[in-house]
């Protein structure tokens, strides 16, 4: 045998499945690990053990759903949310702040959440959007105030159907002919549609001196006053905006004997005029007459009712809200987008200066943009019969097939994620009601899991809950496109489901997932340096839900962990620290604390890995009052659960002369591992046979080589050789390369295969 020195420099494209375990023949095979557990793989290369989780708090229902939210305002003011059923409660630095808040929500892993400044919107398709406000004064949740709506495509029913209101303000009830009216269209609108006909305010007056005021004529658009005959009068046109409103003058006109007047003018909004009518000369008064019309030109009126309670399918009760035009029966009316019966906005986002909301039971296609700048304000405008650039938009995306918009990411672009494909709404130009057009891109679907923006690109979960892609503008196909980036670790996502994602941008751009059945995968992501790489943690218990909290220059990974506790099922709040050199926790819900005791009621029952000092300490089982005695006065305590972390090389690839290493009979001789900071391991061929790794210095971390030879166990030369190592110390372990001694035989060897 001759003796070869193979290294492993860099584990940058992490763990990589059976599936192509090996393809030798792949660049990302050199770099690549089979088992890479309870670990971390750092940007630069090195694959370290994972930070241990710090206990917070347990959620307020341990069987109740419950999920995570990021609320930041800045590197100093951010907060964590804790969404139950039907309540919030807010958390800050890791602890719970005493504040809760009352909610109508019982599946909040069905919301969606969009924070502008201090006010976070708050969708679920159920219920009318909501705010969280955090005021200087504390927090608050309320109704997200509509001005004003929008409104569906109107029915023109013409003789076939038609609705009667009652009045043209206040409290109304309307009647439909036909049955048109369900139970939960309370809350909700009623427009209404009425063509006005013209009408006019006339008066005469001669040789008298006394003022007159003409009643008030509405004017929906266009007016026109004429004045006839020879006067010394003065009329004075004023005008308000609302019924009730001040009066203001508008226009004067002054005649001096024979001078008269024709004038005309178009309204935006609708107002009220009247005439005061006065003579200016009273010596000329009895030589004057003066005849004045003032007329409304005909104008289609629209009036609004929110609909206050469904007496049956013909009849409704409802609130006025803008002033209806007349009690004459209409065939044009619409409903608002939005109420129990057509279901509320399920998503929602700011693009360009605009609130958009997306999705309802009725309508799960469809978007609705607000007025430019005027969040709150959904109403359509037109001058001289063109909707004008500031209305509200809605955009029905819709190819082949209708699909369920599931998740919308607002950048240069605004990109619309559903159910069965993708969607780009450009941002290259002003969005207006004629100018905003949808395209489809690719169709490929996305699940329910949050998608997260990394640099230009997104990453967002397949439709089948168990593919990871990316998506972003390609530049040669001049569309939005991007590759699967699970392609090397499928055995991670196979036959699971992804239901959360949390990104940490830093330090090391690492985003996660949860897995259905509680295992948390890591994803290590740099494109431009072509670093992709997958790793996984488990816990004695399961990961259900995660989110990132940026906090000064990093952002922290916080998790709901379920455990089972003296055979109860617990939920806790537990955050992973941000891995720097002077962290020493790596134990699992773990809390920290000095003296020669420690608390721990959150693992009663459980057996506990205990350091004092930087020293183990024998392990323990929780008793029953929670606190356990140490038999000595530490300084700094840290106590929770063990985990161990696996990391597995796959089969060795040498170009030797003859050809290719695989299936060629080998040993390794000895391996070095290059560390940093680290103590403790273990290292063999299997993770069931293994030695300890060997240090000068108990208890004292360690930088450089570590140098052992593997023990054989009987297994001595064969075609594979995984070389496995093993940490279920509470240390780090940061392994940053292998180097390996390799004898290789001239022949292949079938009755052993490693």
């Amino acid at each position: 045998m001759s003796n070869l020195y193979v290294i492993q420099p860099a584990f940058t494209t992490g763990e990589i499945s059976p599936a192509v375990g090996s393809r030798v023949d792949i660049d990302q095979y050199k770099s690549a690990l089979l088992n890479a557990e309870n670990t971390v793989i750092r940007p630069y290369g090195g694959c370290y053990r994972r930070q241990g989780s710090q206990y917070i708090g347990e959620l307020k229902y341990s069987d109740k759903e419950a999920v995570l939210v990021s609320f930041y305002n800045s590197e100093t003011d951010a907060y964590l949310l804790e969404v139950g059923y039907q309540y919030i409660r807010i958390w800050k630095d890791g602890a719970y702040t005493g504040i809760e808040l009352s909610t109508p929500y019982t599946r909040p892993g069905q919301l969606q959440f969009t924070q502008s400044g201090d006010v976070m919107i708050i969708c679920s398709g159920y219920f009318p959007v909501k705010q969280l406000r955090h005021k200087t004064d504390g927090w608050d949740l309320i109704d997200m105030e509509i001005t004003e709506p929008y409104y569906d495509s109107l029915l023109d029913t013409t003789e076939d159907n038609k609705v009667t209101p009652s009045g043209t303000t206040g409290d109304i009830t309307i009647t439909s002919q036909k049955s048109i009216f369900a139970s939960g269209m309370e809350g909700g609108y009623i427009q209404i549609k009425q063509e006005m006909s013209s009408q006019t305010l006339s008066g005469t007056w001669g040789e008298e001196t006394a003022s007159w005021t003409s009643g008030e004529l509405y004017v929906g658009e266009k007016w026109k006053i004429i004045t006839h005959g020879t006067h010394h009068y003065q009329i004075v046109l004023q005008k308000r905006d609302t019924e009730g409103g001040p009066w203001k003058e508008f226009r004067k006109y002054t005649s001096n004997d024979d001078q008269n007047y024709t004038e005309s003018g178009s309204e935006t909004d609708p107002c009220y005029l009247r005439m005061i009518v006065d003579v200016w000369n009273d010596d000329e008064a009895s030589k004057s007459k003066l005849t004045v019309d003032l007329t409304r030109l005909p104008y289609t009126h629209t009036g609004t009712a929110k609909i206050t309670s469904v007496q049956s399918g013909t009849v409704i009760k409802a609130t006025v809200k803008d002033n209806l035009g007349s009690t004459e029966a209409v065939s044009s009316y619409a409903f608002s987008s939005w109420s129990n019966y057509f279901g509320y906005p399920q998503l929602s986002c700011f693009f360009q200066d605009r609130l958009i909301f997306a999705a309802n039971w009725k309508n799960p296609y469809t978007l609705w943009m607000s007025r430019t700048g005027d969040y709150p304000n959904f109403s359509v405008e037109k001058a001289d019969g063109t909707l004008t650039d500031d209305s509200a938009i809605k955009m029905d995306l819709i190819v082949r097939n209708s699909y369920q918009i599931r998740h919308l990411v607002p950048s240069q672009d605004l990109v619309v994620l559903t159910s069965g494909n993708e969607w780009v709404i450009s941002g290259d130009s002003v969005l207006t009601p004629t100018k905003a057009y949808p395209k489809a891109q690719t169709m490929r679907g996305s699940s329910t899991c949050l998608p997260q923006h990394i640099g230009n690109r997104i990453i967002h979960v397949q439709r089948s809950g168990s593919t990871v892609r990316d998506l972003g503008y390609q530049y040669e196909s001049d569309n939005y496109n991007g590759d699967e980036l699970d392609i090397l670790a499928t055995h991670l996502v196979k036959n699971h489901k992804l239901v959360s994602s949390a990104y940490c941008q830093e330090p090391d751009s690492t985003l996660f997932f949860v897995r259905d059945d509680g295992v948390l995968l890591a994803f290590t992501i740099i494109r431009e340096q072509k670093v992709f790489a997958w790793s996984h943690f488990v816990t004695d218990g399961s990961y259900k839900w995660i989110v990132a909290i940026p906090r000064d220059e990093n952002d922290e990974l916080y998790a709901i962990v379920e455990r089972t506790i003296n055979g109860q099922t617990k939920r806790y709040i537990e955050q992973f620290p941000v891995m720097r050199d002077d962290r020493d926790e790596y134990v699992d819900s773990y809390v920290t604390g000095s003296g020669n005791s420690i608390s721990l009621p959150h693992l009663i029952g459980k057996t506990i890995c205990i350091v004092g000092d930087g020293i183990r300490q024998q392990d323990e089982v929780v008793p029953a009052d929670g606190i356990v005695q140490l038999d000595e006065t530490y300084t700094r305590i840290i106590a929770g659960l063990p985990y161990t972390t696996k990391i597995e090389q796959p089969a060795m690839e040498i170009s030797l002369q003859e050809g290719t290493l695989q299936a060629r009979v080998h040993k390794i001789n000895a391996v070095t591992l290059r560390v940093e900071n680290s103590y403790g391991g273990k290292v063999g061929l299997t993770f069931d046979k293994m030695d300890e790794l060997r240090y000068d210095e108990e208890y004292t971390l360690y930088s450089g080589d570590l140098i052992q030879s593997v023990p054989l166990y009987n297994i001595g030369a064969n075609t594979r050789n995984h070389l496995c190592i093993l940490s279920n110390e509470p240390y780090p372990f940061r392994l940053n390369a292998i180097i390996k001694e390799v004898s290789v035989d001239g022949g292949m060897v079938k009755s052993y295969n490693g």
